[in-house]
């Protein structure tokens, strides 16, 4: 039998794992651009960090998807442009606690989503995570976060980037089985920069002429939270399996929560602080759901 890379070593790079991606919602915060800018410039950057690492076999499996393939690469693009966009926008008008705790809602409409795009039922625990979470929001949205903008369309915002990211996710459950995972996600990254260059220029939005600052924080941006985080975490599924990887998740609200409040002297609100846990706590159900549904 394969020997695991260590005991304690797929629990150690989870929580590092965690601790990146929880740095984004930071380092775009403090990047003093357009938030279509921002995620127009996080997609590209993170395509041009992969690319070397999909560069030899790219083309070929590209020609090698079937026409249904390549459409739902486009697609899957295009909502990872969504997700981007909305959430990014959503970090102007509310506070980091509650766009992040939001936006990580995402396995809950996975779980809702899945009946009706790869037809798999919808499991008692993820109904019951589901009701959970709408509690939980609720909840948070009894006061205003301090210093919010309109926490309410933030909030829309940020719920809208996880219906963007639920579908994003649906459609690579189908098409990792034909893609290796540099391509795909080269493919996707490269599709959804393409969607936002497209955003931006319609809109005239400006993508240069930044500050020296602000083109740090994007670096960061693309670099840690998605070539250091999302990576670590594809090689934790392998060692550590899916159920961990997305229990582990529910840390990124309250690590970014933390960030928030140390680096930019966001306190969260009490509401949050009592609708957040039920938030996460729905989402573990929905997750749990989700590990416990049998293989086809």
């Amino acid at each position: 039998a394969r020997m695991p890379p260590g005991r304690h070593a797929p629990t150690l790079l989870l929580l590092l794992g965690v601790a990146a991606i929880s740095t984004g919602s930071i380092f775009l915060r403090l990047a003093e651009a357009p938030s279509a800018g921002e995620a127009f410039w996080r997609c590209a950057l993170a395509t041009l960090c992969l690319l070397p690492f999909a560069s030899r076999t790219l083309l070929a499996d590209w020609r090698a998807l079937s026409p249904g393939g390549k459409r739902a690469g486009l697609l899957a693009g295009l909502l990872l442009a969504g997700h981007f966009a909305a959430w990014i926008e959503s970090l102007a008008w509310t506070s980091v606690a509650q766009s992040v705790l939001l936006v990580s809602t995402t396995p809950l409409w996975v779980a809702l989503l899945a009946p009706v795009v790869t037809g798999d039922r919808l499991t008692r625990l993820a109904r019951w995570g589901l009701l959970a979470a709408l509690l939980g929001t609720a909840v948070m949205h009894l006061e205003a976060p301090r210093g919010a903008r309109d926490p309410l369309w933030g909030g829309f915002l940020a719920l809208v980037g996880a219906w963007c990211a639920s579908g994003y996710l649906l459609i690579g459950r189908r098409l990792r089985r034909e893609l290796p995972l540099f391509s795909y996600s080269v493919i996707c990254y490269g599709s959804a920069a393409l969607t936002l260059l497209a955003l931006n220029l319609s809109t005239g939005s400006p993508l240069t002429g930044y500050s020296g600052a602000t083109w740090g924080w994007l670096a960061l941006a693309a670099l840690i939270p998605q070539g250091v985080g999302h990576t670590t975490l594809n090689w934790a599924l392998r060692h550590a399996g899916a159920p961990l990887v997305s229990v582990s998740l529910l840390g990124e609200p309250a690590a970014a929560t933390l960030l928030a409040w140390v680096f930019l002297g966001e306190r969260p609100t009490e509401v949050l602080i009592l609708g957040g846990p039920i938030v996460l706590f729905g989402i573990w159900l929905s997750s749990r759901g989700e590990s416990q549904r049998p293989s086809a």
